[in-house]
């Protein structure tokens, strides 16, 4: 039994002595423009599109090996690759009377468009608009998109499913019409190991105030006929879907108002359409992303003007933990451990966060442009070498956009806090840092220490601190000036901490 205990104790020991930490590799920024998804191809390159139809593609060093953006283009919508890393973009372009088609375009993996279809709007449709792009496993495309004709007296609007095969030929387009009056609104779609295809949406009354009444879900089969259409009746904000790994469940999830409360509607239904189970929860987050793990426990991460809820139901509906994020969330993407990402926003600041299969965040990472603008990620992927991709955008009041695309990777360290330490700390935040910054240092025994900053020359330009220092943490706050009480130029420093033979040293950057 002691034995077993030691065991154990060793175990945790050995467990809490690593830990993960986040290192920023590097930050790709380009103007005008804010990055809407990140995709990565079969030899980890990165694709990144942009709101307005510009493509960019790096290596994994973040090298730019080509870029491309589609005339007349008004905005892009979504994105896919192929087995063949070939990419496939949906968005809008504006036609020779100035308004706005549907377009599809399949690119190679050099950048090259292959072929390009224009869907030609119905006579009595006023406005198109795509909505999601998903690719079967022959590389059949599928677009899913809402059409409607926006005269009150005259209003109607319904959803359109087209597919082209991978050369371009459209092999079907079909329609899902109003169910209780004149509005239909699809909001998302995806496809089985069989081709089937799912599509969830909203059911109501237009124009004006939108009277929600029910959410629906079709499954269509590769063709495009319909195999079973079911309804439930909600007055919902927002509706999303998830697969299970075996593709014989569909989980969809709203958001339902009822008086003056709102809940979180959870719905499982079997491949044939019977619904297993619902669950419902009061809550006042809209609901942004769901997936599903390894056990096809569903992940939902949702937002709100209060706080940010993450929810995790098992496959029969139990709900197993609830927790509250800081991150308001774009987008969210699980790992072949069962661990999670979310990337959004917090705080003006584009944040992304680690959660594991039990809901303990993990770390979180923050990215804050040199501007100081309003920054937030949009899309997030994973390679199989513990980096990830995060895409977004800066922006000033909604006038500006940079597109931001950064490359980090998870690192296993030492809890040197478990571990007798021999040796002084130091470390810098801000970091870079302007006007001022706090230096923070640890000193393992008692005695007379020298803090001094010097520049990249190696001159000292300024002395922090000589005496005689208790064991234990301590700062001191730099201004920028140097031993003339000036400030110094923008560029890169170094603290250095000596005592006796010892020194230990960080760089630091300042940016005016």
């Amino acid at each position: 039994m002691n034995k077993v205990l030691l065991f154990l104790v060793v175990i945790v020991f050995f467990t809490n002595l690593f830990s993960q930490s986040v290192q920023e590799q590097w930050v790709n920024t380009v103007a005008e423009d804010g990055g809407r998804k990140v995709l990565l191809d079969n030899n980890n390159n990165i694709y990144i599109l942009t709101v307005y139809f510009s493509i960019f593609k790096y290596n994994s060093a973040g090298e730019l090996l080509w870029t491309t953006q589609y005339e007349n283009a008004y905005g892009a919508v979504d994105c896919k690759l192929d087995q063949n890393d070939n990419l496939y973009v949906t968005g809008l372009k504006y036609n020779e009377s100035n308004f706005l088609d549907m377009i599809t375009i399949s690119y190679s993996s050099e950048g090259d468009i292959l072929w390009e279809r224009i869907y030609e709007t119905l006579e009595w449709v006023d406005n198109i608009s795509p909505i999601s792009l998903e690719i079967d496993n022959i590389d059949d495309i599928i677009i899913l998109a809402s059409l409607s004709n926006n005269t009150p007296s005259d209003f109607y609007k319904k959803g359109l499913i087209i597919k082209y095969n991978s050369i371009g030929t459209q092999l079907w387009e079909t329609f899902i019409e109003p169910i209780t009056d004149n509005w239909s609104q699809p909001c998302g779609i995806k496809t089985d190991i069989f081709r089937n295809i799912y599509i969830v949406g909203e059911d109501g009354h237009g124009p004006g105030f939108i009277d929600m009444t029910s959410l629906y879900i079709i499954k269509l089969n590769n063709s495009g006929q319909l195999q079973w259409q079911q309804t439930y009746e909600a007055n919902q904000f927002g509706c999303s879907l998830a697969l299970t790994n075996q593709e014989d469940g569909i989980f969809v999830t709203a958001l339902n108002s009822y008086e003056s409360f709102r809940y979180l509607v959870v719905l499982k239904y079997s491949a044939d359409g019977e619904l297993l189970w619902n669950q419902i929860k009061q809550t006042w987050a809209w609901v942004r992303k769901v997936s599903v793990d390894s056990e096809d426990n569903l992940i939902i991460a949702s937002f709100g003007t209060s706080e940010n809820d993450i929810f995790k139901f098992d496959e029969d509906g139990e709900e197993i933990w609830e927790i509250v994020s800081e991150v308001a969330p774009k987008d969210l993407i699980i790992d072949q451990n069962d661990f999670f990402y979310i990337t959004g926003k917090s705080n003006n600041d584009c944040a992304t966060v680690k959660f594991d299969s039990a809901g303990n965040q993990e770390w979180i990472v923050y990215y804050n442009s040199l501007e100081n603008l309003s920054d937030g990620g949009n899309s997030i992927v994973l390679d199989n070498t513990d980096n990830f991709y995060v895409v977004g955008y800066s922006t000033i009041d909604n006038l500006y956009n940079t597109c931001i695309t950064i490359k980090y990777s998870e690192i296993t360290n030492y809890n040197s806090n478990l571990l007798p330490k021999s040796y002084n700390e130091i470390y810098v935040y801000p970091n870079p840092f302007n006007p001022s910054t706090t230096i923070n240092f640890e000193i393992i025994k008692p005695g007379n220490i020298d803090v001094n900053i010097y520049n990249i020359k190696g001159q000292q330009i300024k002395q922090l601190l000589n005496g005689c220092v208790q064991k234990g943490l301590h700062n001191i706050i730099w201004n920028g000036k140097n031993d003339s009480g000036f400030e110094v130029s923008s560029g890169q420093y170094f603290v250095n901490l000596k005592q006796n033979d010892n020194s230990v040293a960080t760089k630091m950057l300042l940016q005016k």
